[in-house]
């Protein structure tokens, strides 16, 4: 089972898009800025620190990022089910998607896009490690390519397609390795051939 830093961790990992994106606009307004300044200063001494706080902070989160992404996929396996896939359940996740292209937006059309994006990301943050379905996070989802089916009584996040995870359990008949997250909720990774 997940302790509430997992859900937190894999939490502030599924924004990594977003903290690239920051780190993209960020930079690519400053310079937009320094080129207006015309001045004689190279580009990193006209940047002032609070501007070098928030690259580093945001390089910071995508280390971080990828960091809980290898860990995800490198967690061992506990257990088996035979759980056979019914729907695919991705849509289910859409709320997390917009906090995070909300916090996209506030950069964009703010100037105090910090604190709007900060109260975004706890908000949305709380709600979803309160939640314990940590199958909502888009972690999951985007970076790391897996799909979310209901499986009879259970959510099944994996890399299987629907007719592949299928085809797995009728081939297997103590069912495929996964590890359970949380109650009801498993990973479940292909075999590596």
């Amino acid at each position: 089972m997940l302790t509430n830093f997992s859900f937190w961790a894999i939490y502030t990992a599924s924004y990594v898009v977003d903290y690239a994106v920051l780190l993209l606009i960020s930079v690519l307004q400053k310079i937009d800025d320094y080129k207006k300044a015309n001045t004689n200063l190279n580009f990193l001494a006209y940047c002032g620190w609070q501007d070098h706080i928030i690259w580093f902070a945001l390089i910071a989160l995508i280390l971080f990022s990828m960091i809980c992404v290898h860990r995800l996929r490198r967690i061992p396996m506990n257990t088996r089910i035979k759980k056979y896939p019914k729907d695919n359940i991705v849509w289910e996740i859409t709320g997390y998607v917009l906090a995070q292209v909300l916090t996209i937006l506030t950069i964009i059309f703010s100037n105090y896009w910090i604190i709007i994006s900060s109260v975004i990301f706890l908000i949305a943050g709380v709600v979803f490690v309160n939640s314990k379905k940590v199958y909502y996070s888009p972690l999951f989802i985007i970076p790391m390519g897996y799909r979310v089916f209901q499986c009879e009584d259970v959510i099944v996040v994996t890399n299987y397609s629907k007719d592949g995870l299928k085809l797995a359990l009728k081939t297997d008949v103590d069912g495929v390795e996964a590890r359970e997250l949380e109650d009801g909720i498993y990973l479940v990774r292909k075999k590596k051939i």
